[in-house]
């Protein structure tokens, strides 16, 4: 009698046998594609190359450059379209 036990990627055949009068049962375990290698993950895409785009800068309102950009930093402003965009570095 053979029958087929599958465990986890694992098949088991158990036979039974007559050896000297005992019944025995044979064990027979056969792994199917176990493998100690992780599987790769896919690598993402490589990035799009960004366009370097400069924007021209202008000088803050002293006002605001004393009372936003602290410790000494320089204040400038950024024109993007109709947008005046205040930054300190």
């Amino acid at each position: 009698m053979h029958k087929f036990v599958s465990l986890g990627g694992r098949k088991e055949t158990k036979r039974r046998v007559n050896v000297e009068g005992r019944n025995v049962t044979l064990i027979k375990t056969a792994t199917e594609g176990c493998s100690s290698r992780s599987t790769p993950k896919p690598r993402p895409p490589s990035p799009t190359m960004r366009p370097n785009i400069t924007f021209q800068t202008f000088a803050c309102p002293p006002a605001y450059a004393a009372w936003y950009c602290l410790n000494g930093a320089t204040c400038f402003t950024v024109k993007i379209g109709e947008s005046i965009l205040y930054n300190c570095e």
